[in-house]
């Protein structure tokens, strides 16, 4: 799914770019964390957007701590005219997170069917999003890891994704609840896990979603957990 702003975040992308050595830096940094992967994997393109949004969105570098959307409002944003300027400052407003869907299509009277009510599942916050294509197949309940982006008076999607099966969403809600009740709970760290799990239902299709999704007994064993 192309974000709305799909041309600002190549045009971004393009500009981080040039320091090479940080971005083969974070690669590895989150390759690590989320799982190796290989371009011959059917997952390998949405995995890489979603690298690139933590990259460009998320993580901070340098003296002060900076992220490349802010360094990059820093050095070039006097010369951007104001509606692309807008663009650029709604990248470094994102909020990143695993959102349950709460409700698609908005409204009491008229029902907005490009809008779609999300709830943070580790907050509670909630957020409706315009989304102008169909999420085909999502349905009420359903989890999933992504980014909103701001952008006038309102959120959109980036285009980065991350679905987690309806099997599994009593495992991830027990879990989160498990970890928020021992004080453990980190939203980044968490989702990261996810991803290695995601990623691994999409190799392992012969095996129960459940299985892969085990927080009691991690699949693979160590390797897998090794980095969470």
């Amino acid at each position: 799914m192309n974000s709305v702003a799909q041309p600002q975040l190549e045009a971004l992308v393009a500009w981080a770019a040039k320091d090479r050595d940080d971005v083969v830096e974070a690669r590895r940094e989150y390759l690590a964390g989320t799982g190796e992967i290989h371009e011959d994997e059917a997952a390998f393109e949405s995995r890489m957007q979603a690298f690139f949004n933590w990259y460009l969105l998320d993580r901070k570098s340098g003296t002060p701590p900076m992220t490349p959307a802010q360094r990059f409002l820093q050095a070039e944003g006097a010369r951007l005219a104001a509606v692309e300027k807008a663009f650029f400052i709604g990248f470094t407003q994102s909020k990143h997170s695993l959102f349950e869907v709460r409700q698609l299509g908005v409204g009491l009277i008229r029902v907005r069917e490009d809008l779609v009510k999300l709830r943070d599942a580790f907050n509670g916050d909630e957020f409706v999003v315009t989304e102008r294509r169909r999420l085909a197949g999502l349905e009420r309940g359903d989890l999933l890891e992504a980014r909103l982006l701001p952008f006038g008076d309102s959120l959109h999607f980036s285009s980065a994704f991350t679905y987690h099966a309806r099997a599994v969403r009593p495992q991830i809600w027990k879990e989160i609840k498990r970890r928020r009740k021992a004080g453990s709970l980190e939203p980044r760290p968490f989702v990261w896990e996810l991803q290695r799990m995601a990623l691994n239902l999409d190799r392992f299709k012969n095996i129960p979603p459940q299985t892969i999704y085990s927080f009691d007994a991690p699949f693979l064993g160590r390797r897998e957990s090794a980095n969470g």
